[in-house]
């Protein structure tokens, strides 16, 4: 397994480096194009390029956007997208992976009535400290 992690924030970064086929994003982007053609005709191996998507607005530039249309093109001609959780179901994962346990219903409960008032006081911060847009108020 061949790991890129963070590729489009790196291609991103490379737009801005002159190089002999115009810029650094341009001959990286012909890397991975290579690589991944490699990759598909080796047996047992495979190329993983991980792009967190709540950083896409980091990239709204021009080149940024055609950059990532670029890489999704390479990479997605043999692409398999995979989403390994989504909305509600990270919580249990986190839980095993962060606390031995996670305490009974009622301590459970307990927390959740302290993060309330502590929920409450902050709304009424920030009612003190209009102008604050209607809908952060709840």
């Amino acid at each position: 397994m061949i790991l890129l992690d963070e590729t489009l924030q790196y291609l991103a970064k490379a737009l801005n480096v002159p190089s002999h086929d115009g810029n650094l994003g341009v001959t990286t982007l012909t890397f991975i194009k290579e690589l991944c053609t490699a990759a598909s005709n080796a047996p047992r191996t495979a190329v993983v390029a991980t792009l967190t998507s709540s950083n896409l607005e980091d990239y709204a530039s021009a080149g940024g956007e055609e950059m990532q249309e670029r890489l999704s093109k390479v990479v997605g001609r043999t692409e398999n997208i995979v989403t390994p959780v989504e909305g509600d179901d990270i919580f249990p994962i986190l839980h095993r992976r962060l606390f031995t346990t996670i305490g009974s219903a009622e301590d459970r409960r307990r927390v959740a009535e302290v993060g309330a008032l502590d929920l409450q006081v902050l709304r009424g911060l920030l009612r003190a400290k209009q102008p604050v847009h209607a809908d952060l108020l709840g």
